[in-house]
């Protein structure tokens, strides 16, 4: 069976090897974590599908797009096959030309491997090959290195790291020379982690206008994507005020029904009025691929938490069949794995829509981001006082709750009175809160 790179979120292109958990040629057994996958949002232990015999196919800090294989699991008596980023036309040459002294000198190399061999300064000729038919893969690179490094190390006296922990290091901003390792043995990922877990235990960083900090790699990607999104999108922002007085009278008398019932937040109204309008408007619930718009019958919502580092968006999976209590536990029980940091692939993997709210920020109105390939995006505002005027000459003023709904929208795909006609509706569903219990 092959390992691939798993898709975990609708924007996800590319992710990164960080470490393997087993062993090359280790026997594993189904459910066992055999690496860890970092994307731009998260990081992912990834388990065997099946039971069998491990074979890296890369070495830990690869990079590969979604769907790349970087490994395998192999039966009884199995050998890899091909790897992944071995053409075709490499094997046949490699066939063709068995008696070529000069091709028999030159090893068969991975792109990955000269990759990884040319920024550390490996020489190929001197490496064994641990591929098939004595192919130079990713792995017998990042063994090289190693060794090297631990010649280095040895002759200087200064320990070596990883490929694990130097990337841990360098996204952390960790001088591996600040990293104690006992008896001069290798750096590894935890040893950083604990070194950088002890700096923070207790200290309450100081800021001024003279520090300065570099991007996280995820804020990094996110910075990139929205600024992408951007470029290729022709977004456009309009806003509506809903009424939630109903809404909020519901949810007081939801609370006082029961100590035990989880009071739904505005956001949980707000999310299932989404999904039943999406369901009368499903121009709105689509996805822009290319020049083809995708329609979706059933609605995903995405629904953002802010962590510090970043916004991961979570998939609320269904909404328009789940009762507002049911989505409330379900975006109560969402949040808390994005802050615990255990959220799994499919909890961030196929949204038709998103929302997102900085009401508890104090912020009314917004312009939110598309996360494509959706093509729209609702923006919660704060709850405020408002008025409305009411008797036979409408001239009794009337308090009540408002929020201001931010829709922002591809025009490319969707134009502006059927956006306008969809955040109506979700609007009327505020209005009469019962249709969402």
């Amino acid at each position: 069976m092959d390992i691939v790179i798993p898709k975990i979120g609708m924007t996800m292109v590319e992710a990164t090897v960080v470490e393997w958990l087993q062993p090359d040629g280790a026997s594993v057994r189904q459910g066992d974590l055999i690496y860890i996958l970092a994307t731009d949002k998260v990081e992912s232990e990834v388990e065997a599908e099946i039971t069998g015999t491990l074979h890296h196919g890369v070495a830990p800090g690869t990079t590969l797009p979604v769907g790349e294989v970087v490994g395998w699991l192999l039966g009884e008596g199995e050998v890899p096959p091909r790897p992944p980023d071995e053409p075709d036309r490499i094997r046949d040459k490699a066939r063709r030309e068995p008696d070529d002294p000069e091709s028999a000198a030159r090893p068969v190399v991975s792109p990955n491997a000269r990759r990884l061999a040319r920024e550390h300064g490996i020489d190929l000729t001197s490496i064994a090959g641990s591929g098939p038919g004595g192919r130079l893969v990713g792995a017998d690179i990042a063994r090289a290195v190693e060794r090297s490094q631990a010649t280095a190390a040895a002759q200087s006296g200064t320990p070596t790291a990883t490929i694990a922990a130097r990337m841990v290091a360098g996204r952390l901003g960790l001088d591996l020379a600040d990293v104690t390792a006992p008896d001069r043995a290798p750096i590894t990922r935890s040893l950083v982690e604990r070194e950088v877990a002890s700096r923070l235990r207790g200290v309450r960083p100081a800021l001024g206008s003279s520090g300065e900090r570099p991007m996280s790699s995820m804020r990094s990607t996110i910075a990139q994507r929205l600024h992408r999104s951007l470029q290729e999108m022709a977004q456009l922002t309009i806003g509506m005020d809903a009424s939630v007085d109903r809404v909020l009278a519901l949810r007081g008398d939801v609370k006082a029904g029961s100590a035990d019932a989880v009071a739904p937040t505005i956001t949980d109204f707000v999310v299932r009025a989404t999904a039943l309008a999406l369901l009368d408007h499903p121009a709105l619930n689509a996805s822009l691929v290319g020049d083809v718009v995708a329609f979706h019958d059933r609605s995903h919502i995405g629904v953002a938490v802010a962590l510090d580092e970043g916004l991961v968006v979570p998939v609320v999976r269904d909404a328009d069949a789940l009762t507002v209590g049911a989505i409330a536990a379900a975006t109560r029980t969402l949040a808390a794995a994005a802050r615990a940091g255990t959220l799994a692939a499919d909890d961030l993997r196929g949204a038709t829509f998103c929302v997102t709210s900085l009401g508890s920020r104090g912020v009314d109105f917004f312009t939110p981001i598309v996360n494509p390939p959706n093509v729209a995006i609702l923006g919660i505002g704060r709850v405020r006082d408002g008025l409305r005027f009411a008797g036979k000459r409408r001239q009794k003023p009337i308090r009540t709750s408002m929020l201001t709904l931010s829709l922002t929208f591809d025009h490319r795909a969707v134009d502006g009175a059927p956006a306008a006609d969809f955040l109506a509706g979700v609007r009327d569903y505020l209005a009469r809160p019962a249709r969402l219990m």
